[in-house]
């Protein structure tokens, strides 16, 4: 695995509760050309907050048990939960897929209205398709009297 660009939790000024606690408190010594890192690593300590809540909801979820769902070593996973790694949107969709509620969409709920969608365009086209070949079908019966 290549370096990181930057440790996300490198921005917190309490690392090891990233991903863990609630209430963070962020370093402000922040150069500015390095703003759009820190909001990335705040962005991604809510991630790591809502995945672990997630994984705890219902009959609860161990860290390997959820890294072997989601396709991933427990390692990886683990450091990107603790801001360690940086987390990708794949991790944020795979949490989606998984555990639902974690980003602002839910996947799942999107796939459904995807299907929806889709089930509603096939009926407006199979109507369509009736449609059409009712008026030709008036179109051929009236042709027939001239």
């Amino acid at each position: 695995m290549s370096d990181s660009r930057y440790v996300p939790h490198h921005f917190s000024a309490e690392p090891s509760s990233f991903g863990r606690a609630k209430d963070m408190r962020w370093r402000e010594d922040i150069p500015d050309e390095q703003r759009p890192q820190r909001a990335a690593a705040e962005l991604q300590h809510r991630y790591a907050l809502r995945i672990r809540a997630r994984m705890r909801a219902g009959e609860g979820m161990t860290g390997r048990e959820y890294a072997e769902s989601v396709g991933s070593s427990y390692d990886r996973t683990m450091k990107i939960l603790r801001g360690q790694l940086i987390m990708r949107l794949e991790d944020i969709a795979a949490a989606d897929l998984l555990l639902g509620k974690v980003s602002e969409f839910d996947i799942r709920e999107e796939d459904f209205y995807r299907g929806v969608l889709r089930e509603e365009r096939e009926r407006a086209g199979a109507a369509d398709q009736a449609r059409q070949r009712l008026e030709r079908e008036v179109e051929a019966h009236f042709m027939s009297y001239r």
